[in-house]
This record gives structure tokens, sequence and C-alpha cells, in this order.
């Protein structure tokens, strides 16, 4: 979740001046000058071995990504360290560092990469890593959500139904919305209605980078439930292959808006398969 400031939530304006590109989060392991690789990190399990470098160089950089324990650095196969382990996930344990490896090209010895940091674990009272607040419960408007992230609003995607090919998209609001919108990956998007926007009279719209815009001109909002879920819309979406994951991002084209056009803490960390 990150604090943004906005002229508004285009209330005003076409759904073609809508933002089409996402960034996207980088999981590449990054050797140079002989480094050993890093650990990688499973999404269950333990992450494979970091390589070892071919020549001396430091340990790998660990990468920091969630999941399973991170994977255990070897040796090089000459004089390299070995790779660092990568960084365990919610709770779990680093990968231990690269044991020592010689060969019979050079007896120098190659020193083990240092074992990845445990992960954080959300919920348990105290604020580690990337979090930005954790006060041990799971208590919606308090300040500091189930996932240990702070904003009045949070969206997630509430299931998907196959009769209709469409996304639920919940949310949990603290205080009433007078506007949203939101990018969805990993699908195509063909269209948005129902839920409470529509119930509220809201005006809907999308396009075909996954961009997701719901406003009123009359600026009638969507009334705070106290962090009770309730589906704010349903995402119409091409029939996905099976196994597909869609995501809704939490970057700058996530944007609630407040009745003046400003806006409101929120957040969005929340992927389903399909």
């Amino acid at each position: 979740m990150k604090f943004r400031q906005t002229i508004g939530l285009l209330l005003v304006g076409t759904l073609a001046g809508m933002l089409a590109t996402v960034g996207a989060c980088s999981t590449e392991n990054t050797t140079t000058d002989g480094d050993g690789g890093a650990g990688s990190v499973a999404t269950s399990g333990a992450g494979a071995n970091g390589s070892g470098g071919s020549s001396p160089g430091s340990g790998g950089k660990v990468n920091p990504c969630q999941g399973g324990c991170g994977g255990d650095g070897q040796g090089g196969s000459t004089v390299g360290n070995g790779g660092n382990g990568g960084m365990g996930g919610s709770g779990g344990m680093g990968g231990m560092g690269g044991e020592v490896v010689t060969s019979a090209a050079s007896t120098a010895a190659a020193t083990g990469g240092a074992g990845g940091m445990s992960g954080q674990s959300c919920g348990n009272g105290i604020k580690e890593g990337t979090e930005e607040c954790d006060d041990g419960n799971t208590v919606h408007c308090d300040g500091c959500f189930h996932t240990c992230e702070q904003g009045q609003v949070f969206l997630e995607i509430g299931g998907y139904d196959k009769q209709t090919s469409e996304l639920l998209i919940r949310g949990r609001n603290c205080v009433d919305i007078y506007g949203f919108q939101f990018h969805l990956t990993g699908v195509t998007v063909t269209g948005a209605s129902g839920g409470t926007a529509q119930q509220h009279g809201w005006t809907m719209g999308t396009n075909a980078s996954g961009m997701v815009l719901g406003f009123h001109l009359s600026l009638v909002p969507i009334p705070s439930q106290n962090g009770v879920a309730q589906v704010l819309t349903r995402v119409a979406i091409v029939p996905p292959l099976p196994n597909t994951e869609v995501c809704i991002i939490d970057d700058s084209t996530l944007v609630i808006s407040d009745t003046n056009g400003q806006a409101i803490a929120a957040a969005a960390d929340d992927c389903i398969t399909l």
C-alpha cells in the first residue's frame, strides 16, 4: 500500500485516458564478477540451491521474495564463493551458506555464502521487514489491515463465477468512497457491472489493459460498512485457461477517492488461481 496524492479519480474524462501499464516486480537473481547466485525461493517447501561463482567474488544477492525456506548456497567450482541462501517466506527459515569447495585446478578455499534472512510474520504484534504495521490482530478499521498494511480501504478478489465468467471484487471500506480505479492482471477484462456500485447508480467502465473505473457524477458514495466485506462490482473476463492466476495490483494505478476527489489510503494485495 502506498499513500498517494491525486488531483482526482478521473471523474471527468473518458476511459481511453486510463493508465494502461503497471510496473512489474522482478525476481531475477543477479550475479556479477564471479559472485555466487542467490538461493531461489519456492511458493512451498525449500528453494533451489544458489549456484557457486566461477571466480573469486562475494556471495550472491538475496532475492527478497516470499514463499518457502531459502535455498542453500553452493560452493564455487574453483575459488568462487558460495551463493547466499534465499530469504525465507512468512515465518520461513533462511537458507544455509554454501560449503567450502576446492578443485584440482586450484586448492584455494571458497567461502560459503551467508544464510538468508528469516521471513517476516504478519500478525505477531511485531513490525518486521516490509510491514507497515502489525497490531497483532485481524480487526479491520483500526488503522492496520490483516495484511499488515495501513489504510482505510482494502480491495480483494472475492471469488470467480464460472457461470457468468465474472470476478467478484470485494471492498472493506472503513469510510465512504466516491470513486475507485484498480488494475487486474492475468486475464482479459471485458466489462464491469453489478455490486454495490451499480446499486448506487455508479458509472463503471474498463479498458483492454485490465483497468476498472467506477464513479458517480453526482457524488453518490458507496457507504462504509466498517470493514465488513461487500461486493463493489463484478468484473467480466474472457474465460481463462485452468490454473490462471489473476491479481489486483497495488501500485500507483490503485486509487480510491473521497468526496473532494482526493486519494484515500488504500491497499490491494490479492491473487487467486482460477
